[in-house]
């Protein structure tokens, strides 16, 4: 059955009778349309702009810009944009990583220590072994594959691409050229080259779009985000996370992520500035859905629906019980795959599936806290071998 909650999450409307529709952000730019109350309006991204925030809208005039001031109901789609799933290019290595560390168990082949290192969080220690085992001469296209990933994840793209190209010289991959490409488009729009320093994060930032003092503060919150989302998960890892804030023409640029896309965790933390050279409420929830991210990836390999659920309530998102009870109705009737069903990979999914996907995955959560209070978040990530029955009771307690 059509869902009534995807438009609701979708579209927003005009405060006013009458506003117009330009093609930037300051009031004095270009009329494109007059919009009226009841035009149909999509929010397609957020910016930072005069006077506060910003959307570049699609409407049946066009698409083009409207000041956050002149719509009402954007909570939704601010759920949505501050949601960022782990990348297309994320599963690629992770694939490419997998695929390496089993051939290299099969032979007791030292890769497999990298491998190890890698999938710990510990990518600088992996290069060191990796860049150890490349000295010899030998042009291992493995070997190669597998340092682009760890200089990839300790935030050294340029000598990533290198080794990917290496890789590919020796023996084509699709997954290796497909991260390699990766490289280049972000190398080619990535001006992020300023950095500070905290006791887990590495903070990279463009200075033109962010100033001193406002990525200080950056580094404060993120280290204060992580201690609270640490107590609540128990997070692990012992080398320096990369957090890249970037504007937001620079992060569509030199990513792949989705339109509606306000952060990404790709074993580092890419944030899109919506607040300008700021740091504020909206900024510091997508530095704790990213957190959170990382945590998880730090303790194993989870499905998608347990990493967004996670990453909204820990960055203080609440479901609405209306809403819920429309997920739960969508799920009975088949209109929403179970959570065993549900897609490792929601960096592709449009606007209104995003919200789609990331409302089950809150409910999700949100149940699994009501239901297992005494059991708690952290011993089940300590315990990843419960997590199928209590999939199988989420299955049901929705069915219901």
């Amino acid at each position: 059955m059509p869902l009534v909650l995807l438009l609701a999450l979708a579209s927003v409307t005009l405060r006013e009778a009458t506003y117009p529709l330009r093609d930037g952000c300051a009031g004095g730019d270009k009329t494109l349309a007059e919009l009226r109350q009841g035009d149909e309006v999509r929010i397609k991204f957020a910016i930072a702009g005069e006077g506060g925030g910003c959307f570049k809208v699609a409407t049946a005039k066009g698409d083009g810009y409207l000041p956050a001031s002149a719509l009402s109901n954007t909570e939704e789609f601010e759920k949505a944009r501050q949601a960022g799933a782990l990348l297309e290019i994320t599963k690629v290595m992770n694939n490419e990583v997998a695929a390496i560390g089993k051939a290299a168990a099969t032979s007791n082949d030292p890769l497999i220590s990298a491998v190890r290192m890698l999938e710990a969080n510990r990518p600088d220690q992996a290069l060191g072994v990796l860049q150890s085992r490349l000295s010899t001469g030998r042009r291992d296209p493995q070997v190669l594959a597998l340092a682009g990933v760890a200089a990839y994840r300790s935030d050294d793209v340029r000598r990533a691409a290198w080794y990917w190209k290496e890789s590919l010289e020796l023996r084509p991959n699709a997954g290796i050229q497909q991260m390699y490409d990766k490289a280049l488009k972000e190398l080619s729009a990535d001006l992020s080259a300023e950095k500070k320093f905290g006791a887990r994060f590495v903070l990279r930032y463009d200075g033109q779009a962010v100033g001193d003092e406002t990525a200080r503060e950056m580094v404060v919150a993120l280290e204060q985000e992580y201690v609270r989302i640490n107590a609540e998960l128990g997070c692990h890892w012992d080398e320096r996370i990369s957090a890249i804030v970037q504007t937001r023409e620079a992060y569509r640029k030199s990513s792949d992520a989705a339109e509606w896309s306000g952060g990404q965790y790709d074993g580092r933390i890419r944030i899109a500035l919506v607040e300008g050279n700021t740091l504020g409420a909206k900024t510091r929830r997508v530095f704790a859905h990213e957190i959170t991210h990382a945590c998880l990836a730090s303790l194993g390999r989870w499905p998608a629906w347990l990493h967004e659920g996670l990453a909204q309530r820990m960055s203080g998102d609440t479901m609405n019980p209306a809403l819920k009870r429309q997920l739960k109705n969508a799920v009975r009737g088949g209109a929403m795959p179970r959570f065993d069903r549900l897609s490792q990979d929601w960096s592709r999914l449009s606007p209104q599936h995003a919200a789609q996907a990331y409302g089950l995955a809150l409910a999700a959560v949100e149940t699994f806290y009501e239901e297992y209070a005494q059991l708690g978040m952290r011993n089940l990530l300590k315990n990843p071998q419960m997590l199928a029955q209590i999939v199988d009771h989420l299955n049901r307690k929705f069915a219901e």
